[in-house]
């Protein structure tokens, strides 16, 4: 696991402590930056934010160090996957000097149930994509 921030700025919130401990335990690598929790997982950015209460999924377009088909489908895999189990409300693709980012987001009546969806969806993912590794990136 590597969590990355800035000292001292990470959430008071103790739902996103939860989150974090959670994320740590399963190895995945996040940041966590005051108000704010990114996790990255093969290629896709999942990021929660406790002043909105929003998550969004978040994959490079044209990814800078992806010279492999079958990485670029299991980038997108967990794109979609993560995207579908949440029930995304909105998506949308932004662009600046070159770099393209395709989003989906939800927003949530409170942070609670955004990080209790959050946590079901890392822990699917984790499994699932293990699964899936193994078929689309043998070896």
């Amino acid at each position: 696991m590597e969590e990355t921030g800035i000292p001292g700025h990470a959430s008071k919130n103790p739902s996103m402590h939860r989150l974090q401990r959670l994320l740590g335990e399963l190895g995945l690598n996040y940041e966590a930056e005051g108000d704010v929790v990114r996790i990255h997982y093969e290629g896709v950015v999942i990021e929660l934010s406790d002043y909105g209460d929003e998550i969004q999924v978040q994959v490079e377009l044209v990814p800078e160090h992806s010279d492999i088909v079958d990485r670029d489908a299991l980038m997108f895999y967990v794109f979609g996957l993560a995207s579908s189990m949440l029930g995304v409300e909105e998506y949308g693709v932004d662009s600046v000097a070159g770099y393209s980012m395709l989003w989906a987001s939800k927003r949530y009546s409170s942070l609670e149930k955004a990080v209790g969806e959050l946590e079901e969806l890392v822990r699917f993912l984790v499994e699932a994509v293990g699964r899936t590794r193994k078929c689309l990136l043998p070896g």
